[in-house]
Parts: C-alpha cells; sequence; structure tokens
C-alpha cells in the first residue's frame, strides 16, 4: 500500500500507537474503531493499555463504536468492550482498518494486535486528495453494506467517522462561501439559535460540497457527494434530539398511554423505544424520532403533552405543515441513501441542502421557528 499525495507515515509502529492512545485521550464525543482482529495475549501489551484508555472514554460519556470481525480470536476484546458499554458490529470479511475520535482519523495497515509490533510500515493520514477520500468511502460503503448490516447501523458509522475524515478538508477548503450557500444569511436571526454542534455540522458540510464540487468538475459523474449530505443529516438529527428529546427526557418523564391505546402495537413500541432512550440512553436516529412524532402524535400521553407546551403552532406541526411526514421523506430520499452503496451526485446534494434551508419545505428553518 503505497502513500498517496499528502499522506505522512513512517515505519515507527511505536509512534503510531502513541496517537491512537491520544486520539482517546482527547476524544469528547465519538470514538470509532474499524479492525478485523483487535485482542492480545500478553497481559502486559501496549493493547490493554489501550483497552483501558478506552474503557476510561466511555466512563467518561464518550460514545465508543467497534467493528471487528466475527473471529474467535476477538472475543475477550469484545467482551470487555460490550460490557463497558461501547457498540460493537461484527463484519464477515472485513479488511478496513481505522481508528477516530471526532476530529481526527488515522488509516492503517496494522490490525490492533501484538504483530503490530513486527509491521513494517503504518500509515498515518493526514490530508488525503479527492481520489482517495472518495476511495475510502467507497471501501466503507460497500463493505458495511455487503456484510448486511442494518440501514441505521451504517448510517451512524459512517456520519460518526465522516466528521474526523472530513474536518480536516475544512483547512483546504476556500474560506469563503457562494451566497448559495451563506447559512448565516438564509437562517439570520435563526442560525444563533441553533446547537453548537448543528451549525458545526452544517459548517462542516458545506465545506465538504464546495471541496467536492472543486475536485470533481474534471469528472463529475465520478463524484459522490454523500459525506456532504450526512453532515447536512446530522445537522438536523442533533438539532431534533437536542431541543426536543433531549429537555424532554430532563424532565424525568412517566410513559404510559392510555387504556383506550394499550392493544395498539405501534404506539406500544414507540412507547418502548422512547423509554430506552430516557432509562438506558440508547440513541435515537433520525428515523426513529420521525417514527416516535408520528406515532404519538395521535394519543395523549406525556410526550404529547409536552410538544403541546414546546411548539408554536402544534396542529400546523403535525396536520398542516405533517413535520413527521416530510422528516420520513428526508431520512429516506438523502440520510439513508448516503450511507449506502449508491452515488448522490452535486444535484443530490443542492437538493438535500435546499430541503432544509430554502422554500417551500425549508424543514430546519421550520423546526427552529416552530420551537418556544
Amino acid at each position: 500500500m503505497k502513500p498517496s499525495n499528502g499522506w505522512s507515515y513512517g515505519t515507527d509502529v511505536h509512534k503510531l500507537i502513541s496517537h491512537l492512545n491520544r486520539i482517546v485521550l482527547e476524544s469528547h464525543e465519538t470514538i470509532t474503531i474499524c479492525a478485523p482482529w483487535f485482542y492480545t495475549n500478553r497481559s502486559t501489551s501496549w493493547v490493554n493499555e489501550l483497552l483501558n484508555n478506552l474503557k476510561s472514554a466511555i466512563e467518561r460519556g464518550v460514545k465508543v463504536n467497534v467493528f471487528l470481525r466475527a473471529d474467535s480470536a476477538n472475543g475477550k476484546t469484545f467482551a470487555f468492550l460490550k460490557t463497558w458499554g461501547a457498540r460493537i458490529s461484527l463484519v464477515k470479511n472485513l479488511h478496513q482498518k481505522i481508528f477516530s475520535n471526532e476530529k481526527e482519523l488515522i488509516l492503517m495497515t496494522a490490525n490492533l494486535t501484538d504483530a503490530a509490533e513486527r509491521q513494517q510500515e503504518s500509515y498515518v493520514m493526514q490530508n488525503a486528495d479527492a481520489p482517495e477520500i472518495l476511495r475510502v468511502m467507497g471501501e466503507l460503503k460497500e463493505d458495511l453494506a455487503h456484510a448486511k448490516l442494518g440501514d441505521e447501523e451504517v448510517v451512524e458509522y459512517l456520519s460518526n467517522v465522516l466528521p474526523a475524515l472530513f474536518r480536516q478538508i475544512e483547512q483546504i477548503s476556500d474560506s469563503t462561501s457562494p451566497s448559495d450557500l451563506g447559512f448565516a444569511d438564509i437562517l439570520a436571526d435563526k442560525w444563533e439559535t441553533l446547537h453548537d454542534q448543528t451549525r458545526r455540522y452544517l459548517t462542516t458540510g458545506q465545506r465538504i460540497e464546495l471541496f467536492l464540487l472543486r475536485e470533481g468538475d474534471s469528472n463529475s459523474e465520478a463524484t459522490d457527494f454523500a459525506p456532504a449530505i450526512l453532515e447536512y443529516a446530522k445537522a438536523l438529527e442533533n438539532e431534533l434530539e437536542r431541543k426536543i428529546f433531549h429537555p424532554f427526557k430532563l424532565t424525568g418523564p412517566e410513559l404510559k398511554q392510555v387504556s383506550s391505546q394499550e392493544t395498539d402495537i405501534k404506539i406500544r413500541g414507540a412507547l418502548e423505544m422512547l423509554g430506552a432512550y430516557i432509562a438506558e440512553n440508547k440513541p435515537l436516529t433520525m428515523g426513529q424520532m420521525a417514527h416516535l412524532l408520528k406515532a404519538l402524535s395521535s394519543i395523549s400521553n406525556t410526550f404529547r403533552n409536552y410538544l403541546d407546551q414546546r411548539l408554536q403552532d402544534e396542529n400546523d406541526f403535525f396536520h398542516v405543515f405533517d413535520f413527521p411526514a416530510k422528516l420520513e421523506k428526508f431520512n429516506y430520499k438523502w440520510r439513508t441513501k448516503a450511507a449506502h452503496p449508491h452515488p448522490l451526485n452535486s444535484e443530490d446534494c443542492k437538493q438535500c441542502r435546499d430541503y432544509l434551508l430554502r422554500e417551500p419545505i425549508r424543514l430546519l428553518l421550520y423546526l427552529t421557528t416552530q420551537l418556544t
């Protein structure tokens, strides 16, 4: 494996190990690990130190996502990480080796085993050119789709990896944006009301889109704009969770439906999903949030009562504008497709962005306007 332009690399595996531990120690939001093999048979191995650091990260609230091959050699690591609270998925024939937090990503030739100390080369990615970025994205999407993971697992994995991979592009993207992408101007006084992570996702998506537009000029058919689309999707998903579902969780609600609805399977399932989010801190995906808004809007319950207090016009939100249905459309048409082997071009990206911010739908802008 030869490094392309923009890669820095070395044969000092101990330096690589130091980088891995630093990424874990400096993480604040997410850690994503993709490695076919992650194990050790030595009590004094560097792998144990890395595992201990991962345990500490989980204890301080960092979300850890791990993808491994379904191999008995990974059994002890799987058991430890699962017990500590990491989310683990087993992928047949996995070959990608990726280690990232929310700001930095390393691509490796080495597995996370004792054998890494005997390898001659390990590559650390600092800045990759567009062809290399698109190649990595394509391989990730194909591997996960072929592994038959659930749609939401694929989306979550890629959306966690993308910020680390593409925030590097911010440093080499143009600082000025065309008027079509001036989010602060489009949103006007609503820009500052967005959650800071929502603004960050929008800005990162904007810079990725500009980068891909520039790099893809000579061969636009081959340029997949899914990375930018996923960042825009994360902006909407984050705003929903931070402004509706998380504040509701903080109220310590009792989730009991009216007796006449207790036999409704969809409503019962929705209440169980919302209960797991509240009691077990299980994250909600965009699709799940759309389902909850739709399923629980038609009956009397504490969530619906909470929404009535938060929304400027709950009738318009649920019936006239029908926010849950439009959220489902966004999830189906852009977010889910972006995380699968389904190339999306620059026009798809523009339509996704416009659906959030421009007439006639303005999904994100509508949400900020409705919330009191």
